[in-house]
């Protein structure tokens, strides 16, 4: 499943998955056009569970019925997804706000899913130039792991 609230994210979605061979929206895949904080309650409503979670929000958001701020709101949308992960699955978290530190992200995940193992951290490539200023840094990736009793 693919949520995001930009309905001019839909084409690009599934642009982006037919460059990779994968047809969407499909039996397998589908794209949901809606809040993310409404599909998790969804998700939740009828007990679905997933062996991969990926979270790539941006830094900041306004919708109609909320602001999301990655620095405010991480940790609560970390703790929602963490529900949605079924035992022995996976949960990527992903920021790119630069003034986002990774001890702080790392902090702040890690307390929203309780149980969770650190598999691996990722940042940019050493391919990609960064300035001397730690906020030119910014992309954070974390992968955690939930136990196979949940």
């Amino acid at each position: 499943v693919s949520v995001d609230v930009a309905n001019r994210s839909l084409a690009k979605t599934q642009e982006n998955f037919a460059l990779n061979g994968i047809e969407a929206p499909s039996q397998a895949h589908e794209i949901r056009v809606m809040d993310v904080f409404d599909y998790i309650r969804y998700a939740k409503r009828k007990e679905l569970t997933f062996d991969q979670v990926v979270c790539d929000p941006p830094s900041f958001a306004r919708t109609k019925k909320y602001t999301f701020s990655a620095l405010k709101n991480y940790g609560r949308l970390a703790a929602d997804l963490w529900c949605l992960v079924a035992p022995g699955g996976q949960l990527v978290l992903s920021t790119n706000h630069s003034a986002y530190s990774l001890e702080d992200f790392k902090t702040d995940c890690l307390a929203a899913c309780p149980g969770a193992e650190l598999l691996a951290h990722f940042g940019l490539g050493e391919d990609f130039p960064r300035s001397g200023d730690e906020r030119s840094d910014y992309l954070k990736v974390l992968v955690l792991a939930k136990g196979t009793k949940g």
